[in-house]
């Protein structure tokens, strides 16, 4: 069995609402240590567009078609990521999260989710509260829209130089590739060691209990 499982928040969403059509509930966390703050960009290449008008208005107006209000929420609800935008002056965006998140009215356990700090910058905006089940604190919502506290202890990766990236490639390899055979007979001889001692003080403290309990 799968205790836990690393996943990019979009795809958590997704199996949450798959495990929940199962009857089976999954959560989400942030580790208290930090997490990575990721995102995928649009960027118009200079040797793409080489000053050619037209592909740069093509390449403009497909980012502004991505980024109207009606678009981003298309695809939130179709890939399970946060909103690429706020919305400004339309509320649309945060309507539908709340839409997906709030509680019903008969709902009794609930929280307050303030998310002014993604939609206004302002955490205290009352206008940007959702009242969600209190489950959410845990599940879609929370992976969707982090709280500004789990955003707070998170950090964003820096490019890595050739040398720390070949560093970085090796460690995962190492995991990746790693082989029990090739573990030392020395190694296998401590850890043996080892767990025969914990048997045998294992067996002590058996005896110890039968005797005097």
């Amino acid at each position: 069995k799968v205790v836990a499982n690393y996943q990019w928040s979009g795809d958590a969403v997704y199996s949450l609402d798959q495990a929940e059509e199962d009857d089976y509930i999954l959560n989400f966390a942030v580790p208290e240590e930090s997490t990575n703050i990721y995102f995928d960009g649009w960027v118009m290449l200079k040797n793409g567009i080489r000053e050619d008008a037209d592909r740069q208005h093509a390449a403009e107006a497909f980012v502004n078609f991505c980024s109207r209000p009606d678009n981003v929420i298309r695809n939130m609800y179709y890939i399970g990521y946060t909103s690429v935008i706020g919305g400004g002056d339309d509320s649309r965006i945060f309507e539908y999260a709340e839409w997906c998140y709030g509680a019903e009215d008969d709902e009794e356990e609930v929280t307050e989710y303030p998310l002014g700090y993604f939609f206004t910058g302002d955490n205290e905006d009352e206008e940007y509260l959702i009242t969600a089940p209190a489950e959410q604190t845990e599940r879609q919502l929370f992976a969707q829209y982090p709280t500004q506290e789990a955003i707070s202890r998170s950090s964003i990766m820096v490019y890595f130089d050739s040398e720390k990236n070949e560093a970085i490639n090796q460690m995962w390899i190492n995991v990746r590739c790693f082989n029990i055979y090739d573990v030392p007979i020395w190694a296998w001889a401590i850890a043996i060691a080892a767990v025969a001692v914990l048997l045998v003080l294992y067996v002590r403290v058996r005896k110890r209990e039968k005797m005097y309990g």
